[in-house]
């Protein structure tokens, strides 16, 4: 069933969230693809989706009102990966001397775990 939260006030990019955990979980990193958090995040960054690797869905899925509840040590943890193409944030002259392009490609895997029932959660995101 689903974990009991109690409301939050969290300060998330720009975003404050009142809401609890589970609810700021499934808002935020459940969906992927159009009008999803991370697409509007892509945006805010000036970044393209690599057309050969759509995003992929959390796998496994974590259960609907249960992101809180998953514990570090289970196996597997949820994962997700995504892959695009950005602007290097440096100045021209900076990637003149180094002989760097303007953008680079990016995958972002993002692992999340619990903080126990109705706590929170963590979403780790290791970039390539």
């Amino acid at each position: 069933g689903n974990v009991p939260s109690a409301p939050l006030r969290e300060l998330v990019p720009g975003m404050v969230f009142a809401a609890g955990a589970e609810e700021v979980f499934d808002a935020v990193f459940r969906e992927v693809g159009p009008d999803s958090f991370e697409e509007g995040l892509l945006k805010a960054r000036k970044a393209t989706r690599r057309p050969d690797q759509p995003p992929t869905a959390w796998d496994p899925m974590p259960p609907p009102g249960c992101a809180s509840a998953l514990k570090a040590d289970s196996e597997p943890l949820p994962r997700r990966v995504t892959s695009y193409t950005r602007p290097i944030q440096l100045p021209v002259w900076v990637r003149l001397v180094g002989q760097m392009s303007d953008t680079c490609t990016c995958e972002e895997t993002l692992t999340t775990v619990g903080l126990g029932d109705g706590t929170g959660f963590l979403v780790c995101i290791e970039t390539k």
